[in-house]
C-alpha cells in the first residue's frame, strides 16, 4: 500500500544507498536528510516493510524565459526481492496525482532506463556533452578586454553567482530556478574553487566552480553572461598549465566550445542526460509563452497520453489580438495534428522542432498546421546544468 513518508526517515536512506551503491556514514545521512527536507517522499510498504519509494522535489524552472512550476521524480528504488511487480509504475502514478494537485505542470527525471521511463511519459529534452582536453588547446590569445577574475570564498559569494545564474538562465529553456536552499546544499556545499569574472565596469558578468587534483582542472560549473566573459574565464583555465595536463568539463548537449578553440581535436562525447514529462496539459499549454502569430490561427492538437489518460485529448490552439487561448475540446473535434506526450515535451521544451519530428513520423497531420506550429514555438535552446 501507498504510505508518504518522513523525509526524516532512516530507512529510505538506507535503501537509496543500496540500490546506488555508496556508503551511508552517519555524517552523510544527517547531510542528506538536510538537502531533503523540502521533499516529499512516497513508499509502497508490504506488511509494514518498506519495498519501494521515490522522492518529489519541489521545484521551479525557467520556459522560454516564464517561471513554471515543476516536480522532479528523485530517489527512485526497489529492495530486490519486490522488484518486478509493477510497483514503481503505481508510486510514478501517484506521482503525477500529487504533482498535479500541487500544481507541478512539468516533470523533470534522470533515467536509469530511457525505455522504462518513456513508457510512463517521460522523453529526452536535455543532453550533456562531455570534454576532455588537454591543457594547451586553451593556450591561445584570447583579446581579453579590461575585465578580471577574482577568486573568491564560498562564503562571500552566494549573493554574486547567484544574480549571475539568473541572468544566465534566461540564454536557455528548462533551466532550474535555484532557491537558496539549493545553493547552499546543491552547488556551494561542496569543496570547490570559485572565481568569478569581472566587466571592465567592475560588474560581475561569468565565474567558474572547478577542483585541481592528479594534474586534471575539472571545471563543476562554468557560466558566463558575454563572450568576453567567456573568453575571460578560459584564458583563466589556460593559467593553470603548471597544475593540470587536461581539462574535464560538462556544457549543455548544443555547446559550441570546439570552436573557440584553435584545434577542436579533443575529445568529445554528447549523452542524453535529463527526461521530462507535462504532467498537466491544460494548465501547461495554458502557461506556455507561446509567441505572437502573425495573423488569426486555429490548430486543433491531439494529445496522446496512456498513462494519464486525463491528459489525452484534442486542444484547440487559437489566436485572437495576437493571443493565444488554448482550450481542451470533445472528441469529435476535426484534428489538424497528432504527437504523443512525450513529444509535446520534446518540443514546447525546445528539443526538437515540430518539422523534425513530423519528417520522422513522430507528428502527424496537414504539413501547413504543423509548420504553423513550428512558428508560434520559441527556438531557445534547452539546458539543464543541475542533477538530483
Amino acid at each position: 500500500m501507498l504510505k508518504k513518508l518522513s523525509s526524516q526517515n532512516d530507512e529510505i536512506y538506507q535503501l537509496s544507498a543500496f540500490a546506488f551503491q555508496y556508503e551511508l556514514t552517519p555524517e552523510r545521512l544527517e547531510e542528506r536528510k538536510k538537502e531533503k527536507r523540502k521533499e516529499a517522499v512516497w513508499g509502497w510498504m508490504e506488511d509494514d516493510r518498506l519495498a519501494a519509494k521515490l522522492h518529489i522535489v519541489p521545484l521551479e524552472v525557467s520556459v522560454h524565459g516564464k517561471p513554471i512550476k515543476m516536480g522532479g521524480i528523485s530517489s527512485v528504488a526497489t529492495w530486490p526481492e519486490f522488484r518486478r511487480k509493477g510497483i514503481v509504475r503505481k508510486l510514478l502514478q501517484h506521482a503525477l496525482q500529487e504533482m498535479k494537485k500541487e500544481g507541478q505542470v512539468l516533470s523533470y527525471l534522470h533515467p536509469f532506463s530511457i525505455p522504462f521511463y518513456r513508457r510512463f511519459g517521460w522523453e529526452i529534452t536535455f543532453d550533456e556533452k562531455e570534454y576532455i582536453i588537454p591543457m594547451h588547446h586553451f593556450k591561445r590569445d584570447w583579446q581579453l578586454d579590461s575585465g578580471m577574475i577574482r577568486r573568491m570564498q564560498n562564503n562571500d559569494v552566494t549573493s554574486i553567482v547567484e544574480t549571475i545564474y539568473e541572468k544566465y538562465t534566461k540564454q536557455f529553456n528548462g533551466m532550474l530556478l535555484r532557491d537558496l536552499h539549493w545553493w547552499e546544499h546543491k552547488i556551494l556545499s561542496k569543496e570547490k574553487l570559485i572565481a568569478v569574472s569581472y566587466d571592465p565596469q567592475g560588474e560581475p558578468d561569468g565565474y567558474i566552480l572547478y577542483e585541481v587534483k592528479k594534474n586534471i582542472l575539472e571545471v563543476e560549473e562554468l557560466i558566463h553572461l558575454t563572450l568576453a566573459s567567456r573568453q575571460r574565464l578560459l584564458h583563466f583555465i589556460s593559467n593553470h598549465d603548471s597544475m593540470a595536463k587536461e581539462v574535464k568539463m560538462v556544457a549543455a548537449g548544443h555547446d559550441a566550445l570546439p570552436l573557440l578553440l584553435d584545434d577542436p581535436r579533443f575529445e568529445q562525447k554528447v549523452s542524453p542526460y535529463f527526461m521530462a514529462r507535462i504532467v498537466d496539459v491544460s494548465k501547461f499549454l495554458q502557461q506556455y509563452p507561446f509567441l505572437a502569430p502573425m495573423g488569426d490561427l486555429t490548430i486543433n492538437l491531439e494529445i496522446i497520453d496512456d498513462f494519464v489518460e486525463s491528459n489525452s485529448g484534442t486542444y484547440r490552439l487559437e489566436s485572437n489580438n495576437k493571443q493565444i487561448y488554448v482550450e481542451k475540446k470533445s472528441k469529435e473535434a476535426t484534428l489538424s495534428v497528432s504527437i504523443t506526450i512525450q513529444q509535446l515535451a520534446s518540443i514546447l521544451l525546445g528539443y526538437k522542432r515540430p518539422i523534425e519530428l513530423m519528417e520522422i513520423g513522430l507528428i502527424q497531420g496537414e504539413q501547413q498546421q504543423i509548420e504553423t506550429l513550428d512558428r508560434i514555438i520559441p527556438q531557445t535552446k534547452p539546458y539543464f546544468a543541475d542533477f538530483f
